[in-house]
This record gives C-alpha cells, structure tokens and sequence, in this order.
C-alpha cells in the first residue's frame, strides 16, 4: 500500500513538474521562433492582407505540422530526424510569407505606374488633383484601389489631400508609390508644375519596371534550376521507395539512417534558401 502511494505520489509529481515546465517553456520558445513571423505578418498587413487570414492559416499550419511530425515520428523517424523535419517546417513558413510579401509589393510597384499614368491623363484633361484622385478611385484595381479610395474617402470628409496621401505613404512603405507621394506633394505645397512631376515619376517608374522585368528574365533560368535541383532528391527517395520499398525502409529503421536523411535533408533546404537569397536581387 504504502509502495502504491509513493508511486502515486511521484507520478502526480512528474506530472506537475512536466506541465509547469511546458507552461514556461513552451511559449518561449514559440515566441522566439515566432519573431520574425510576427514582423513578416506586420509587413503583410501594412500591404494589404487580412491580418486575421493570416494569423489563422500559421495556426492551422503549426497544427498540420505537428500533428504529422508526430505521427511520423512515431512511425518512421527518430529524434534527430523529427527536429531536422520541424526546424525545416517552421522555416518553410517564413519563405511562404516573404513570397507573398514580394509578390504583392511587386503586384503595387506596377499598379502605382498605371495609376500615375492614370493621374497624369486626368490632369493633362483639365481635372485638378482632387477630381482627379476621386474619379480614379473606383478605376484602380485592388489592392492599390483600396489605399485610392481611403485617400478620396478621407480627403471627402475634409482632410487636407497631402496629408491624406502620406498617412498612406507612412504605412505602405512602397519606394515606388513614396517617389508618386513626394512629387505630388512637393508640386502642392510649392506651386510647380504638377504635370511635369508626374511625367518625371512616371518615367522613374518604367525604368524600374523594364529594369525589374529584365532582371527577372535572366534569373528565371537560374530559378527553375533550383526548382528541378530541389525536386531531386525526394523524387529519388520515392522513386527508390516504389522500386525497392523494403530496401528504404531500412533506413528508417537503423539510427545511422535517419541521422543520415536528416544531414541531406538540411543541406538540401539549406542550400535552397541560400540560392534563394542570392538570387533576391534588389
């Protein structure tokens, strides 16, 4: 009886000790990996995307990944793999974001070049700034259209229009659309010619986007090359996996083995991000 109690008594311990520790330690841990997630996802906001969206697929994917790691695990993979795996899993979300992030800010760099064009016509046909601002509103696409048409709400209701068009420029953050800013400010607080300053951002912005478009061209063969380099690797694990499925079984089953697939699998993803930097070209 007595023997049952200490028993007992330890295990209520352990347990205590073990859900104290995870109750400490976990969330640091989280939020030491969640950094830089946290500034990718402030960035993705100030662009544009629905911070609530994308608060809730990182959650559904930190679940997804662990509940599959944990069941691999289980199954086929050791200790050294599973934390290879995870590490690999919680950095792929990191290049997710910056994708995105890239994408739409490539996406408004080329819709702030049809929209000064779109401004510049609007003036050359006799409209000022304002008329001009509110009848191209509705016209701009998303998600540049959005940012339009909080400038012609806020000015609508009596906000100064430059004041209006920085407050945007200050979240944005956009080179492209902070030269459109500085220029259309510049032109009203010191009485030039607003046509000649947005010819000149205008030609400023198509130099930009022929010389982006450029230097996307001649990276692209560089960036399907690491595509096809990526794919090497798994495509030959399932390969060999449906040729000789005992054989890769193996490897799974031996400490050597999964300590080995975890070395391939870093260098890979390293090398992966590693390309991935250097061909980000700014």
């Amino acid at each position: 009886m007595i023997h049952i109690v200490v028993i007992l008594m330890a295990a209520v311990c352990y347990s205590s000790a073990v859900f104290l520790a995870c109750q400490w330690y976990v969330p640091l841990i989280r939020n030491a990996f969640q950094k830089p997630i946290e500034r990718q996802i402030l960035r993705a906001t100030e662009i544009g995307f629905v911070e609530d969206n994308l608060r809730n697929t990182t959650f559904a994917l930190e679940v997804l990944s662990i509940i599959v790691l944990s069941w691999l695990a289980y199954v086929y993979m050791g200790f050294v793999l599973s934390l290879a795996v995870f590490a690999i899993v919680l950095h792929l979300r990191s290049l997710i974001f910056s994708w995105m992030i890239e994408s739409r800010e490539r996406l408004l760099r080329s819709q702030t070049l049809g929209f000064t064009t779109g401004i510049m016509g609007l003036t050359r046909g006799g409209l000022n700034l304002s008329q001009a601002f509110e009848t191209i509103a509705t016209e701009t696409a998303k998600p540049l259209g959005n940012l339009v048409i909080r400038i012609a709400n806020d000015h609508r209701r009596g906000r100064p229009l430059a004041e209006a068009i920085d407050a945007v420029r200050v979240q944005l953050r956009l080179d492209s659309f902070s030269l459109l800013v500085t220029s259309i400010t510049c032109a009203l607080k010191q009485g030039s010619s607003l046509e000649a300053s947005l010819l000149g951002v205008q030609e400023s912005l198509e130099h930009r986007d022929h010389a982006e478009r450029l230097l996307y061209s001649k990276t692209s063969s560089a960036r399907a090359t690491i595509l096809i380099l990526s794919g090497t690797t798994p495509g030959f694990f399932l390969l060999f996996w449906f040729m000789m499925p005992n054989s890769i079984n193996l490897i799974f089953q031996t400490e050597a083995g999964k300590k080995l697939v975890a070395a391939v699998l870093l260098l890979m993803y390293g090398g992966i991000a590693w390309s991935r930097q250097l061909l980000n070209i700014k």
